[in-house]
C-alpha cells in the first residue's frame, strides 16, 4: 500500500510539472473579433477566445481580464481563485498585490482596496486596506484609514494597522512605530509624536512613549584624525530625520548626509558634502540607544530595550564603551562632566579644568584644559598611566603620546605599558599598515607596533604607508614612493605624490613644477606627455583632472573622456553613465555642458516667477 501511495504522489507530481511546463508554450492570441486566448506552439487554439486582455503564463498562471476585471487562470483555463479584482500589480516573490473597487482617476486608481493574493491564487490578506507596500526584507506596510500597520510574509501581523505612522527595520533589526502626533499633508512629516521600537518578531521591546529615540552616530572622514563621537543632542538630529518620515529606518547614513544638507547656503557646498560622504565611514553600536521624553535630558538603553542609563541624571550622554559612558550634568549653570559605569551606577566626575574624551580601548582620557596635558583612567576612575605632555585617542589599543619630562614621543598600549620607546621628536598622527612614521634629529624612518625600526631613519619627511607604499622625501627635496621592504617603487623625481588608493596600482600621479603627470610604474616612464592642474587617482580605467580652473576626465591612453567643463569633481560622479544613456565612449562640449547643469542641485531650487540665469539652461 506504501508503494501505491508513493508511485500516486509521484505520478501527480511529475503531472504538475508536465503542466506548468506545458504552459509555458502557451501564449495569448487574439481572434478577429479583438478577445484574447492562448493557443499552444503549433497555433492550435487550447483556451477559448473569451478575455477582453491575456498575459503570458509564469510559473503555471497568467492573467487575464474578463469584462473589467482581473484574475489568474490555469493551463486548462480554469480560473485560479476568483477573476473579481480591479488591479494585480506584478508578483514579488510568492505574492501579488490585488485591488478590489475604486475608480481611475487621471490614470490613476483611487478609492480601492488592497490584499495579498498568493500563487496559488488564495488571498493571503484580504484586500480591505487602503495602501500595501511591496515586502521588502519580508516586511510589507500596510494603510487602513489612516493608520499604518506592518505585516511579514506569512501574512501574520508584527504591527496591526492602528499607528499615526511606522519605519521600516534597519540592519540592527529594529523598527520604530507611532503614536498620536499628524503627518503633515504637504510635507509629508510626522510631529507631536510618541515613538516605541519593535524586533523583529514584532515583540515591542520600547513602548511608544518617547519624543525621540535613536542610535548613537559616530563617524571618521578619510584622513581626518579620530573619530567624531557624536552626543545624545547632536545624534538626535539625525534620529528625528527618520522619526519625521514614515516608513523610514532608524538608523541610515544618508540621514547624516540630509541633515548636513539642509543646512548648506550654496551649491558648491553641497557638492563638497557629497564628496566628504563618499570618504566617511559610520560606526554605529546598535546594542545602544538614546532616548528622551521631555526637551533637556536623554537616557541610554540596550538594544532589548533596558534602561541603562535614566533620562532624567543627565543634560549629555554618549554612546557607552566598554560599559561606561561619558555623561554630563548641569550644575550651577556649569556643565560637570564625568564617567558612569552602566553595570553599576557608579558615576565618577572631575575637575572643571579637565576635559573628558569619551571612553575607548578600555580606557578614559583627562586633559587639562590649559596646558593639554592629559592621563588616563579605567572603568573606576582611577589613573592608570602618567601624564603626558600631550596624549592622541586610542585606537585599536594603541595610542600616541608625548613624555613630560623628554618631551619625546612614544606609544602606549591599554594596559598603559610603553610598546614604542620615548625617544623620536617628532611622529605622524597614527599607525597606518601597521607602520608609524617616526623621526629623530631630523630624519624619518617607520616603526611598527612592537617600536621595531622597520624602515631606517634616513628620509627627510614621509607620509603614511597605505596599500603598501609609502611616499618619502630624499635628498634635493624631491619624493618618491617605498615598498615595506624600503625598495624604491617610484622614483625620486617628483614635487609631490598622490598617495595609492590600491594595492601596485599600474598608475602613480607625480607633480612637477605646477603640473601633475601620470607615470606608468610598469613601464617605469610618461604614460602620457600631458599635464594637469589637479587630479585623482585612477579608477576601472578613468581619472578627473583639472585643467583652466575646471573638470574633466581622462582615459589611461590620456584621451579626453569629458571635457573639462565641470564646477567641481562632484559633478564628475554620474559621467559613466550618462555617456552609457547616450551610447557614447566620450562627452563633447555640449553633452559636458549638459551634464554639469544635470549635476547641480539648485537648478531644481527656482520659483515659477524666477529668472533662470543662462547658463542654467541645457540647450
Amino acid at each position: 500500500m506504501k508503494i501505491h501511495c508513493r508511485f500516486l504522489f509521484l505520478a501527480v507530481a511529475c503531472l504538475g510539472l508536465f503542466a506548468s511546463a506545458g504552459a509555458q508554450n502557451l501564449r495569448p492570441q487574439a481572434n478577429e473579433k479583438g478577445k484574447f486566448g492562448y493557443v499552444d506552439e503549433n497555433g492550435k487554439k487550447v483556451i477559448s477566445y473569451k478575455y477582453t486582455e491575456a498575459y503570458p503564463f509564469e510559473e503555471g498562471l497568467a492573467k487575464v481580464k474578463k469584462g473589467d476585471k482581473y484574475g489568474f487562470i490555469d493551463p486548462n483555463g480554469k480560473a485560479v481563485g476568483k477573476i473579481k479584482y480591479t488591479l494585480i500589480l506584478p508578483f514579488t516573490g510568492s505574492f501579488c498585490r490585488v485591488a478590489v473597487g475604486g475608480t481611475y482617476k487621471g490614470g490613476i486608481l483611487k478609492g480601492a482596496k488592497w490584499g495579498f493574493l498568493n500563487k496559488r491564487g488564495e488571498e493571503i490578506l484580504t484586500p480591505e486596506y487602503d495602501e500595501i507596500g511591496e515586502f521588502e526584507d519580508g516586511v510589507a506596510y500596510v494603510i487602513k484609514g489612516k493608520k499604518y500597520g506592518l505585516v511579514d510574509e506569512h501574512a501574520k501581523f508584527l504591527l496591526e494597522p492602528k499607528y499615526t505612522a511606522v519605519g521600516l527595520f534597519d540592519k540592527f533589526g529594529h523598527c520604530w512605530f507611532a503614536v498620536s502626533g499628524k503627518i503633515d499633508k504637504k510635507t509629508g512629516k510626522l510631529s507631536n509624536a510618541k515613538y516605541g521600537m519593535i524586533n523583529r518578531e514584532g515583540d515591542v521591546i520600547v513602548p511608544a512613549k518617547y519624543l525621540s529615540l535613536g542610535y548613537f552616530y559616530k563617524y571618521k572622514t578619510k584622513n581626518s584624525l579620530g573619530v567624531v563621537d557624536c552626543p545624545a543632542s547632536v545624534s538626535d538630529m539625525y534620529g528625528r530625520y527618520a522619526l519625521q518620515r514614515p516608513l523610514s529606518r532608524l538608523y541610515d547614513s544618508g540621514h547624516y548626509y540630509n541633515v548636513q544638507l539642509s543646512s548648506l547656503q550654496n551649491k558648491q557646498a553641497a557638492d563638497s558634502l557629497r564628496a566628504a560622504l563618499e570618504n566617511t565611514e559610520f560606526f554605529i553600536d546598535g546594542n545602544y540607544l538614546f532616548f528622551r521624553k521631555g526637551t533637556l535630558k536623554y537616557g541610554v538603553m540596550d538594544g532589548r530595550g533596558e534602561i541603562l542609563i535614566p533620562e532624567k541624571d543627565f543634560n549629555v550622554v554618549h554612546c557607552p564603551s566598554n560599559g561606561v559612558a561619558l555623561v554630563g550634568k548641569m550644575k550651577k549653570k556649569k556643565l560637570n562632566y564625568g564617567y558612569y559605569n552602566v553595570e553599576s551606577g557608579y558615576l565618577k566626575t572631575f575637575g572643571e579644568d579637565e576635559i573628558l574624551a569619551s571612553y575607548a580601548d578600555g580606557l578614559g582620557k583627562i586633559q587639562n584644559k590649559n596646558d593639554q596635558s592629559a592621563y588616563f583612567v579605567d572603568k573606576s576612575g582611577n589613573r592608570v598611566t602618567d601624564v603626558y605632555r600631550l596624549a592622541l585617542n586610542f585606537e585599536d589599543g594603541l595610542c600616541i603620546v608625548q613624555d613630560n619630562s623628554s618631551r619625546k614621543f612614544g606609544v602606549i598600549n591599554n594596559e598603559g605599558k610603553n610598546v614604542v620607546p620615548f625617544e623620536y621628536d617628532n611622529v605622524k598622527t597614527a599607525f597606518k599598515d601597521g607602520c608609524l612614521g617616526v623621526c629623530k634629529s631630523g630624519k624619518w624612518g617607520f616603526a611598527d607596533q612592537t617600536g621595531k625600526i622597520v624602515i631606517p631613519l634616513v628620509y627627510d619627511n614621509v607620509a603614511d604607508f597605505g596599500y603598501g607604499w609609502a611616499c618619502v622625501q630624499g635628498k634635493g627635496q624631491k619624493w618618491g614612493m617605498i615598498d615595506k621592504n624600503n625598495r624604491e617603487v617610484i622614483p625620486f623625481s617628483w614635487n609631490d605624490l598622490k598617495l595609492v588608493e590600491e594595492s601596485n596600482p599600474p598608475y602613480v600621479w607625480g607633480k612637477d613644477g605646477g603640473s601633475w603627470y601620470c607615470y606608468d610604474v610598469k613601464k617605469k616612464e610618461l604614460a602620457f606627455t600631458e599635464g594637469f592642474e589637479d587630479v585623482a587617482n585612477f579608477k576601472d580605467g578613468f581619472a578627473n583632472v583639472k585643467q583652466g580652473g575646471k573638470f574633466g576626465m581622462i582615459n589611461v591612453k590620456g584621451e579626453i573622456v569629458v571635457p573639462c567643463k565641470m564646477d567641481n569633481f562632484g559633478r564628475l560622479k554620474n559621467a559613466l553613465d550618462y555617456m552609457k544613456k547616450l551610447g557614447k565612449s566620450s562627452l563633447n562640449d555640449t553633452d559636458a555642458f549638459r551634464l554639469n547643469i544635470y549635476a547641480d542641485s539648485s537648478v531644481n531650487g527656482y520659483e515659477i516667477t524666477d529668472k533662470i540665469p543662462d547658463e542654467k539652461w541645457d540647450y
